[in-house]
């Protein structure tokens, strides 16, 4: 073999090796990508089976709740491109329909509320979304936290009557009344502000009439206490005084009367 032939076959081999270099690096590099945007899509994919889980089913409108729904199934979709076997899960709803009772399980509810706020902020600058439905959205979204303090400070007010503070209790179906007029009314925000401002005027009316028995209390106390006090001993000095000075003018007088006899 000739110098040539060695020099030519040297290369093609060294090619042939880089060529295989790269082109293992490129599949070893295309593998990451898939695994690391499976992983990405299988995080969203959690985040929107929580979200869907934990919010009762009366407390997003249809357009939200359909999104989620949307994307959820857009998450699915893309893992099955990548060619990785990533476990979906089975997606847990939560079919209540009320808002729970529990304070703790109300405070989940708005911090689960922020975070799919910012969700779809994310979902805008991805070009996911757009501005307007975004903001339609969080609209939406905000009334949804709105009914969450509502029962929030309702709760609140409940306990502070059966507490005995009546305060407090108006002080938290005022904030009730609100939350509920921040936005556009229904039929049903309606009617629940109609129950809050009867609590109120029950509250408010309990008040009056427990002030107004306080002051007949007082008024009947001080006209007792008037006519059942006794005279001071100061008072009693000054009216004895002048009945003493004239029992002893009059004593006197009497003696100097008694003289004068005597001389006559």
């Amino acid at each position: 073999m000739s110098s040539i032939e060695f020099a030519t076959s040297l290369i093609f081999s060294i090619v042939g090796l880089l060529a295989i270099t790269f082109i293992s690096k490129s599949i070893e590099i295309n593998k990451r990508r898939k695994r690391e945007e499976a992983q990405l899509l299988g995080h969203n994919l959690e985040f929107i089976d929580e979200i869907i889980s934990s919010l009762p089913t009366s407390l997003l409108d249809n357009a939200l709740s359909t999104f989620l729904k949307q994307r959820r199934q857009n998450y699915l979709s893309r893992m099955s491109q990548t060619g990785i076997d990533t476990p979906a899960g089975t997606l847990l709803t939560n079919d209540s329909a009320k808002l729970p009772q529990d304070p703790r399980k109300l405070l989940d509810l708005n911090r689960t509320l922020k975070s799919l706020g910012k969700y779809l902020v994310r979902c805008e600058q991805l070009g996911t979304l757009s501005k307007a439905t975004r903001v339609i959205y969080q609209q939406s979204l905000d009334k949804s936290a709105s009914r969450v303090k509502v029962q929030q400070h309702w709760q609140q007010a409940s306990k502070a009557l059966k507490e005995g503070n009546p305060e407090y209790a108006l002080h938290n179906y005022g904030m009730c009344l609100q939350q509920l007029s921040r936005h556009k009314r229904t039929v049903v925000d309606q009617q629940m502000m109609d129950k809050i401002q009867q609590k109120i005027n029950a509250i408010k009316g309990d008040n009056t009439a427990e002030a107004e028995t306080d002051t007949q209390q007082n008024a009947t106390a001080t006209t007792s206490e008037a006519q059942a006090a006794p005279v001071s001993p100061s008072k009693a000095e000054a009216t004895a005084e002048p009945e003493t000075e004239e029992a002893e003018n009059v004593q006197d007088w009497g003696e100097d009367w008694k003289k004068k006899t005597v001389y006559d």
